[in-house]
């Protein structure tokens, strides 16, 4: 009978030595399907900055409002709606601006009252400057791409 102690001992040892294996095994799968699931989600998920930034190939027509250390205002003539309405309050008859946009440095040769042509894409920030944070100013930043000639190409301007 003492034998056959030492082999029901032994095979319950050797059983739960299987089962270990088979649970640390199991154990190991799983936890490098866990690691690996948020380099999938990364992978299959992530968002490129290039890519959430629209470019525009359309010209639009545009006035220099006014000038400051947190960028350049410019109203948008063009009937494509890209701006917001803004009150120019550097000046003390306060006029109201529709359809201004923010874009960094005033094009070389322009200044302010002067009509641009130019292509461009919708930004975050400025990728070229160092500007100010003073507020109050429009939130839609563009970026020039280039000035293009007054017709634009055929591309509406009105």
């Amino acid at each position: 009978m003492k034998n056959d102690l030492k082999i029901k001992h032994h095979c319950h040892f050797n059983y739960r030595y299987q089962i270990g294996i088979i649970n640390f095994i199991i154990m190991k799968k799983i936890s490098n399907l866990l690691l690996m699931s948020p380099l999938f989600m990364l992978a299959f998920f992530s968002c490129d900055k290039e890519t959430s930034e629209a470019l525009v190939s359309s010209c639009l027509k545009g006035k220099i409002i006014e000038t400051t250390c947190g960028g350049t205002i410019l109203q948008i003539l063009s009937t494509k709606k890209v701006g917001v309405s803004w009150v120019n309050n550097f000046e003390p008859s306060a006029v109201s601006y529709d359809n201004s946009v923010l874009i960094g440095n005033v094009p070389q040769g322009k200044s302010k009252g002067d009509t641009i042509y130019f292509e461009y894409k919708e930004v975050d920030h400025f990728s070229t400057g160092n500007f100010c944070d003073i507020g109050g100013l429009p939130k839609p930043k563009l970026e020039i791409l280039a000035l293009v000639s007054e017709n634009c190409a055929g591309n509406e301007t009105n």
